[in-house]
């Protein structure tokens, strides 16, 4: 039994032609940056759990510190520019992750150095 297309001719021809959106370089670099600095953050308790911490932790809260506000920046850039593009720009999901991990791990960031500055009395220069 000959198997029947799903789509007629007329239906073929549109969707070939159909523009496809182009998705944002500045929303994949936005996602990267969330993704690598939420590997950072997660790779604390690995490492502690492996190895018993050490300089990594440090490494990797720097890391951390340092690309969730490149993320956050670059996720609203990303979603500023695809609004403004008018449906011809993809990735909108994607930098919209990447603005609210961003925005989320700078917060965590500040408040585990807020906390440690209170719980260490400071930060005092002798």
């Amino acid at each position: 039994m000959p198997s029947r297309p799903l789509l007629s001719k007329g239906e073929q021809d549109a969707a070939s032609t159909a523009p496809s959106k182009r998705t944002s370089r500045l929303a994949i670099a936005a996602g990267g940056a969330a993704a690598v600095s939420l590997m950072g953050l997660l790779a604390i308790p690995i490492n502690d759990v492996l190895t018993g911490g050490g300089p990594s932790v440090a490494f990797f809260l720097i890391i951390s510190a340092v690309l969730f506000p490149v993320a956050l920046i670059l996720g609203w850039v990303s979603v500023v520019r695809i609004r403004a593009g008018r449906g011809t720009l993809g990735g909108g999901g994607m930098a919209f992750a990447a603005l609210i991990i961003g925005a989320v791990g700078s917060l965590l960031e500040i408040a585990f150095v807020v906390l440690l500055a209170v719980i260490t009395g400071g930060f005092q220069y002798d």
